[in-house]
């Protein structure tokens, strides 16, 4: 499948997980994206009736969304309003104060509502995120090795900050504790993976050739 950009990417993401959580959510719910880039994923929720807001922190992709995105961090973000559900698709990786953010998160959750989370783990093949280098795509595990180790490699200064930040499934598990988990998923072959490639998901069953984590949670109260 040819993807033309990364707003059709996020929307076809999102055609793909809407069936799945539109079961946990009321009509016209009222729906919060953090790390929306474009919208494109918010784009679906809103074609089916739902109320949606996207906060993204980089204002130029913020100013492309055809939804309403507001281009601001989310700590950032002050609202008397509350949410059904909020979705992070792959962002909490990149957050430095990941246990502010979702604190945040759970400020800004209706009691009751969800928040749909995926990242991927610290121990990842790719949690350096080096797919997007030419040549240091074909290292895995690289964001396990030591950083004097990554520097000879050259062009690894996103490569070593995405290690710095990375967190893994364990650490992550430690920072919910005021979210009640409702469903909890490690891939070998993420969802995502279909769309881009068109392969099918596959889970993980061990830590090191996790892809990917998705967690449904729940506001206790």
């Amino acid at each position: 499948m040819a993807i033309k950009n990364h707003q059709e990417e996020q929307r076809l993401y999102g055609e793909y997980i809407y069936p799945h959580l539109h079961w946990f959510i009321p009509e016209k719910a009222d729906v919060l994206e953090v790390g929306c880039a474009e919208g494109g994923l918010l784009e679906v929720f809103q074609s089916h009736g739902h109320n949606v807001v996207g906060v993204e922190i980089s204002r130029d992709r913020a100013n492309k969304a055809r939804v309403d995105v507001i281009g601001i961090d989310i700590c950032g973000y002050n609202t008397d309003e509350r949410f059904d559900l909020i979705v992070m698709v792959d962002v909490i990786e990149h957050i430095i104060l990941k246990i502010a953010t979702l604190k945040k998160v759970f400020e800004l959750l209706k009691p009751g509502g969800y928040l749909y989370i995926t990242f991927p783990p610290k121990h990842s093949p790719f949690a350096g995120h080096q797919q997007h280098n030419k040549w240091l795509k074909y290292i895995l595990w690289i964001s396990l090795l030591p950083e004097s180790i990554i520097r000879l490699l050259g062009s690894t200064d996103a490569i070593i900050e995405n290690k710095r930040k990375a967190i893994s499934v364990e650490a992550f598990e430690k920072m919910i504790k005021d979210f009640q988990v409702i469903e909890k998923d490690l891939y070998f072959i993420r969802p995502q993976y279909k769309i881009r490639y068109g392969w099918k998901p596959r889970k993980a069953w061990f830590k090191y050739l996790t892809f990917g984590a998705e967690y449904l949670l729940t506001r206790w109260g």
